[in-house]
């Protein structure tokens, strides 16, 4: 006869082996490898600050699992790609992707957490973007009521560099571009301009620090250099150009930078001016400007326009007859006189 003793652990074994069979049944090591169930995708957004030009540009991500050797399947083509895009009043541009990560797969059964970095490769004209996030991926066991195994998953979680979870990973650069100067241009019009006259402007820039002056009138009494943020004096006259920010070899001032060019009034003079490709306005100052990535959208071109009453161009349109008129008068006297001399 069975003692009760006995067939209490007969019952404990077999509940023990049967426990044993029902794991080794829902985690076969042998099975086929486990894929992520969720996310299928990853979000990476990319904003472009300091633009003031278009951009064109494509930067990738590479996705690193910290432990090798136990998952696969990780991204190898992930990134944003910007074509021609327009900034808006912020001088920024942004664009996302959505980054398919449904082909990765834990290479072992044994439940584990691997976490991936993600990070940018850095563009040439850009600020590169050190942010890393984490792609952390987990892989667990699924339990019944019973905390029976029955089967397992793969779960992955965005996170920042403090830890924390995010819906998605956001990277920015400002764009770089090297610096610029401001150009203006003076000429003198009409039949009574002066093209000898000296026009003074008033000039100022905004930053920090100090801009050379290149190119303006000698002896003029044009300041040799303008301190930004301040007001600054040239003086020009009809086919000069002066430079602000040019030391002769090298531009100063930073793209995104702004500026005003103000001409004095001159009462007898009507003044046009046009920045870079605009069409001229009638107009002493530029008003306020941003200092562009192409030069000639820093050219500001001033016209100043004196007519008298009586146009030059009819002047010298009649002075071949008025001419004609004298030596036929003169051609009258010398003969009137010649006759009498004869008598």
């Amino acid at each position: 006869m069975i003692s009760k003793k006995r067939v209490i652990k007969i019952t404990l074994l077999g509940a023990i082996l049967a426990a044993s069979a029902n794991i080794a049944n829902a985690v076969n090591t042998n099975a086929a490898t486990v894929a992520l169930s969720s996310p299928t995708t990853v979000k990476i957004c990319k904003k472009i600050t300091n633009a003031y030009d278009k951009t064109t540009a494509t930067f990738n991500y590479t996705f690193t699992a910290a432990t090798s050797g136990v998952v696969t399947g990780l991204p190898t083509n992930a990134k944003v790609t910007f074509s021609n895009a327009n900034y808006d009043a912020n001088h920024e541009v942004s664009k996302c992707a959505n980054i398919d990560v449904s082909g990765i797969t834990f290479s072992n059964n044994t439940p584990t957490q691997v976490a991936v970095t993600v990070a940018e490769t850095a563009v040439s004209g850009y600020t590169a973007d050190n942010t890393t996030y984490t792609l952390l991926l987990d892989l667990r066991n699924t339990l019944d009521s019973n905390n029976n195994v029955t089967g397992q998953v793969a779960t992955g979680y965005l996170k920042n560099s403090s830890g924390t979870k995010v819906t998605q990973f956001d990277f920015s650069s400002p764009k770089e571009y090297s610096n610029k100067d401001i150009q203006i241009t003076k000429s003198v019009q009409g039949n009574a301009g002066d093209t000898n006259k000296l026009f003074k402007f008033t000039v100022n820039v905004s930053g920090t620090g100090t801009y050379s002056v290149n190119g303006a009138s000698s002896g003029s009494g044009s300041a040799s250099s303008c301190t930004a943020g301040s007001n600054c004096v040239v003086y020009l006259k009809s086919g000069d150009t002066v430079r602000i920010g040019y030391n002769g070899t090298t531009s100063q001032i930073p793209v995104g930078s702004t500026y005003t060019i103000t001409e004095d009034t001159y009462s007898d003079y009507t003044t046009t001016v046009a920045v870079g490709t605009n069409a001229a306005t009638s107009s002493r100052t530029t008003g306020q400007q941003t200092v562009m990535p192409t030069a000639s959208a820093n050219a500001a071109a001033f016209v100043n326009t004196k007519d008298s009453g009586t146009p030059t161009g009819v002047f010298l349109n009649i002075w071949p007859y008025i001419l004609l008129g004298i030596i036929s008068v003169g051609a009258i006297i010398y003969s009137k006189k010649a006759f009498a001399d004869k008598k």
